[in-house]
């Protein structure tokens, strides 16, 4: 079709995370390596349109159905929201050991995503072995990391 822009096959989740591993240079320390994570997948994947330019209702919907289940087909769709860049990046970053935790507007959780109110923005945080928070918020750089523009939000938190 004339006009339209060939994005490619879609990888699937599991795809995304062998290819970071298997390019992932071995001799990161745990700050370097939650920001390669971060870079490699916001390089993966774009948020999604739909609900940026949905209702609040909707936005809800999809907030809320994000929280409680991630099926395979939407965990492998190209676009994402908060949800569900976070539990990608939480998972990965724990297979390849770092201690990762989940902010949002005012809570930290390990693994209780319940306790955020629907719509609210979450985002990865890392702790590393030193004590440090490195918030790692996927969602918000995609542009600046995809522009090739200087991140903003890869940082201290606490």
């Amino acid at each position: 079709m004339e006009g339209r822009i060939d994005m490619g096959k879609t990888k699937s989740k599991e795809q995304i995370y062998n290819e970071i591993i298997k390019e992932m240079p071995n001799d990161l320390n745990e700050i370097e390596l939650a920001a390669f994570i971060m870079y490699k997948m916001a390089k993966e994947r774009s948020f999604s349109s739909r609900y940026y330019w949905a209702d609040n209702k909707t936005r809800e919907k999809m907030y809320e159905s994000c929280v409680k289940r991630i099926t395979r087909k939407r965990e492998n769709k190209r676009q994402l929201i908060c949800v569900t860049a976070t539990k990608m990046y939480k998972e990965l970053a724990k297979r390849l050991g770092l201690d990762v935790y989940i902010i949002g507007d005012t809570q930290l959780t390990k693994n209780d995503y319940s306790i955020f109110k629907a719509g609210e923005h979450i985002s990865p945080v890392i702790r590393t072995k030193d004590g440090k928070y490195i918030k790692a918020d996927i969602e918000w750089d995609l542009e600046n990391i995809q522009t090739g523009r200087r991140w903003i939000k890869f940082r201290n938190c606490r």
